[in-house]
């Protein structure tokens, strides 16, 4: 069984849902039938919409709802999510385009290959930037380490391997379902004995709900917190106070539907990772963590 989930941060005692569109043909996901239907929401009564709200459940804090696609023909669906007291539903908090394909949400994997000689040994640390974890395989989980000063066996839990598919084609796959919003460092290597030798270069992946964002690489230039000036575009309160994980969005200025590149910010307020952007240009730039702050935006020219 293949899913797809959303889940997000708001205060308790809220009513939370989403419409689920399936977008080559407009339907709507109805939660009874489990199946898409024909419907226009903003003309239809109470009973006829009630049916087609994905509703979120509260528990630690979030709310989430978790749907099977499986059965959901391959292409692009966009979910919207909202909040409803009594008749009256607010304005969506979110809006989320996602694609499904085989009956699995793309971008769901994060995955690494390598074209070398056969018969080599390779594998990959990742590190969840934010606190400087390391993921471990066999839980799926990610543990405090020093790497540097563990011994072999424990370095090997948190070693992720390559699978020589082919002679001299190598590859590895990792579910990001599970993991946190943020930014995730990709380190590869060779294993020669218990010597770790780097085959390739370090690499950031973001991650928001679920799937993989990596930021674009486009261009000559990096755009990230102290573009302009030192922090200044440090997201903070109005007070002064960092806001850590929230999204940070690069756009070309005047169109906000496919970012250039995806960041997170750390727990000052600070961008994890840089986005490059061509120089020359004006860009809009979103922050947002939604139920708590934002969303806000800003233009600057490179």
């Amino acid at each position: 069984m293949a899913t797809i989930s959303s889940t997000i941060s708001q205060p308790p005692g809220r009513t939370l849902f989403s419409f689920l569109r399936r977008n080559s043909d407009g339907m709507y996901y109805n939660t009874s039938s489990e199946e898409f239907q024909i419907v226009n929401l903003p003309t239809a009564d109470e009973a006829t919409r009630a049916p087609f709200r994905v509703a979120y459940v509260e528990a630690a804090g979030s709310y989430t709802w978790t749907i099977d696609v499986t059965d959901f023909l391959n292409g692009s669906y966009t979910y919207t999510t909202q909040e409803r007291s009594g008749v009256v539903e607010y304005a969506p908090i979110q809006t989320q385009t996602l694609s499904i394909n085989g009956g699995a949400l793309e971008g769901q994997l994060l995955t690494s290959e390598i074209a070398q000689e056969p018969d080599r040994v390779f594998f990959s640390y990742i590190c969840q930037k934010a606190d400087e974890t390391f993921y471990v395989p066999e839980s799926g989980l990610f543990e405090d380490v020093s790497l540097t000063d563990a011994p072999e066996e424990l370095r090997d839990t948190f070693r992720v391997y390559f699978t020589e598919t082919s002679p001299g084609a190598y590859s590895w796959e990792v579910s990001v379902e599970d993991f946190a919003n943020g930014t995730y460092i990709v380190s590869t290597r060779e294993l020669v004995g218990e010597l770790e030798i780097q085959a390739g270069q370090d690499y950031p992946v973001g991650v928001y709900n679920g799937l993989v964002v990596t930021g674009v690489s486009l261009g000559e230039v990096n755009i990230d917190h102290n573009t302009g000036s030192k922090d200044a575009l440090r997201y903070v309160t109005t007070g002064g106070a960092a806001i850590e994980g929230a999204k940070v969005c690069v756009y070309s200025q005047g169109n906000l539907d496919t970012p250039l590149g995806v960041t997170f910010t750390n727990k000052y307020g600070r961008w994890q990772s840089s986005i490059q952007v061509p120089v020359g240009n004006t860009y809009t730039i979103t922050f947002a963590k939604p139920g708590f702050f934002g969303p806000n935006s800003v233009s600057v020219a490179v």
